[in-house]
């Protein structure tokens, strides 16, 4: 394959974009976007995976921007929900602001969900999704390969009957900021 193709793990440079080599993965759809339209730890795994294999370029999957009628599925991606843009901004906001604050007037924030999320809101959020999806002992690792405790989901840990969907990640959010608090 080589002397008939032999540029192909040379890398090429198109406009300002330079890719290491000339093996390309074209839009496949993974189906694992998560219920809310946003990417999940399998789909990050997933593309991780195929960059760590070689690929030069990876093109993602086809996007819903109008959802639902513009959706193909429930496991789709989407890049309509403005709402986390807008979340991420104001947790960006209460950051700069509480950082310029004294610490006498921080402290009515200390141990809150938006002190938390404002101070590392991705993993609280990831922890959260794999508690949400059962895989505790993942989360636990997770937890503690950020700095944090772990455990405090471990003994019977899941969704109860009763509980319904808000309820049920609420519980997952407060166990996730619990599991990555650093270990006393």
């Amino acid at each position: 394959m080589h002397n008939k193709y032999p540029h192909i793990f040379e890398p090429i440079t198109v406009r300002r974009m330079t890719v290491k080599n000339r093996i390309v993965m074209m839009p496949m759809g993974s189906n694992y976007g998560g219920s809310d339209g946003e990417m999940s730890l399998e789909h990050i795994n997933y593309y991780e995976q195929r960059a760590k294999g070689g690929t030069g370029l990876i093109i993602v999957e086809n996007a819903s921007i109008d959802t639902p009628q513009g959706s193909n599925g429930t496991t789709q991606i989407t890049i309509d929900k403005v709402g986390s843009e807008a979340l991420w901004m104001v947790l960006n906001d209460f950051r700069s602001v509480t950082s310029q604050m004294s610490e006498e007037a921080r402290a009515p924030f200390d141990d809150t969900l938006i002190q938390d999320m404002a101070a590392r809101g991705m993993n609280v959020i990831a922890c959260a999704a794999l508690l949400s999806m059962g895989m505790v002992d993942r989360a636990t690792t997770f937890a503690e390969n950020c700095g944090g405790g772990g455990g405090h989901a471990r003994g019977g840990w899941g969704r109860k009957p009763d509980e319904d969907e808000q309820a049920w990640l609420r519980r997952c959010l407060a166990a996730s900021r619990q599991m990555l608090r650093p270990q006393q």
